[in-house]
C-alpha cells in the first residue's frame, strides 16, 4: 500500500500530461529509501481523524528510526506536541493520551498489545475508526500483512463489539452507508472528495463491478447530502468518454464547463487530485490525461502540479 502512495509520486505526468504528453519510463522509489531533501526523515503513511470524524491518510515525514512502523503509532497518539501538529491542519490523532503499545513481529503479522483501557472508545464509530487507523497505517508497511491486536488483561472484545487476538488486514475507510433506495451492492470504489484542505477517501458500494468509468461517474456524482464533503467540480459537467491506452495512461474526455476550473486555481487544484486519485485504485491505470471537447485541457498554472502528489502530507 505504501508503495502505492508512493507510485503517485511520480504521477506528475498527470497535469502536465494535459498538454498531450507521452507517458514517460516511471522509475521506482522504493519506499525505505529516505527522503531526498533530508536523509534523516522517512515517507510513513499514517492515519488521523479530521473535525468531521472521517479518517485521513497523511504522508507524513518522519524522523528515521530503526522502528518506523512504531514510529508511526506513536505519532497517532495524543499528547500536546501530536495534538498540536495535527491541528495545523484540521486533523486530531486517534489514540488516547499515554497509551501503552508493545509490538512484536511473527512472519508478516504485527503483533500490537496495549493496556487494559488504551483502545476504549466513546462509541462503535470511534472504535472502529480507532481500529482501522492502527490497522491501516501498520499494513502500508511491506513487511507487515496483517495485525493482531490484544490487551494486558487479554479482553477476547471491545465494548463496541470489535474481536480482538485475530489477524486484521486493511479496510475500507470512510464507508457510506446505503439509502432505503438503494440498490443490492455488487462491486465497490474508492472516491476522494474534499474537507476544506484536505482529501478524504470515501468507499460507496455501487450495483455493478468497479470500473474506471463508474469510478469517475460516481466522483461527479459528489458526497452523499449533509456529510460535510464537496467536490469542485463546475455543476453541469458531464463525462464524454473514458479511455485507457495501452501505457496505462486514462484519458478523460470532459464536457465545456470543466473548463470553467481555470477560475478557481484551489478548486481546479482539488479536482485533478481527486480525479488522478480515483483514477490510480485501477491498477492499470498509471497516469490520466483530460481531454475537454476532445481537446487538450491545459490547467491555470501547471507549475503548481509539478509536485509529489499524495492524498495529504506534510
Amino acid at each position: 500500500m505504501l508503495r502505492r502512495y508512493i507510485a503517485i509520486i511520480i504521477a506528475l505526468a498527470v497535469l502536465i500530461s494535459v498538454a498531450g504528453c507521452a507517458p514517460k519510463e516511471k522509475e521506482e522509489i522504493p519506499e525505505e529509501s529516505p527522503i531526498q531533501e533530508e536523509a534523516n526523515l522517512r515517507n510513513t503513511l499514517v492515519y488521523y481523524l479530521d473535525d468531521i470524524g472521517y479518517l485521513v491518510p497523511v504522508m507524513r515525514q518522519l524522523p528515521w528510526q530503526e522502528d518506523m512502523a512504531m514510529a508511526a503509532l506513536m505519532t497517532m497518539i495524543s499528547s500536546p506536541e501530536n495534538d498540536a501538529d495535527a491541528a495545523k491542519y484540521g486533523l486530531k490523532t486517534v489514540l488516547p493520551q499515554d497509551s501503552k503499545i508493545e509490538m512484536q513481529m511473527d512472519k508478516g503479522v504485527a503483533r500490537l498489545t496495549f493496556a487494559k483501557d488504551d483502545l476504549k472508545a466513546e462509541d462503535a464509530a470511534s472504535e472502529k475508526a480507532r481500529i482501522a487507523a492502527i490497522v491501516n497505517t501498520l499494513t502500508a508497511f511491506d513487511t507487515i500483512d496483517s495485525v493482531m491486536l490484544q490487551t494486558e488483561d487479554k479482553q477476547k472484545k471491545l465494548q463496541f463489539g470489535t474481536a480482538l487476538n485475530k489477524k486484521m488486514k486493511a479496510t475500507a475507510l470512510n464507508i457510506e452507508s446505503l439509502g432505503q433506495n438503494d440498490k443490492k451492492p455488487v462491486g465497490k470504489v474508492s472516491l476522494y472528495f474534499e474537507n476544506n484542505s484536505l482529501i478524504v477517501p470515501v468507499t460507496r458500494y455501487i450495483d455493478a463491478e468497479a470500473d474506471l468509468k463508474r469510478a469517475i461517474e460516481e466522483l461527479m456524482k459528489g458526497p452523499k447530502k449533509g456529510c460535510g464533503l464537496k467536490c469542485s467540480m463546475p455543476p453541469d459537467t458531464k463525462l464524454l468518454d473514458v479511455k485507457l491506452d495501452p501505457n496505462g495512461f486514462a484519458i478523460l474526455n470532459f464536457s465545456k464547463e470543466f473548463s470553467k476550473l481555470t477560475d478557481n486555481p484551489e478548486a481546479e487544484k482539488a479536482v485533478l487530485k481527486t480525479l488522478l486519485l480515483t483514477c490510480l485504485q485501477f491498477d492499470n491505470v498509471k497516469d490520466i490525461q483530460i481531454l475537454v471537447e476532445g481537446q487538450n485541457y491545459s490547467p491555470s498554472d501547471a507549475a503548481t502540479f509539478a509536485a509529489p502528489v499524495f492524498a495529504n502530507q506534510y
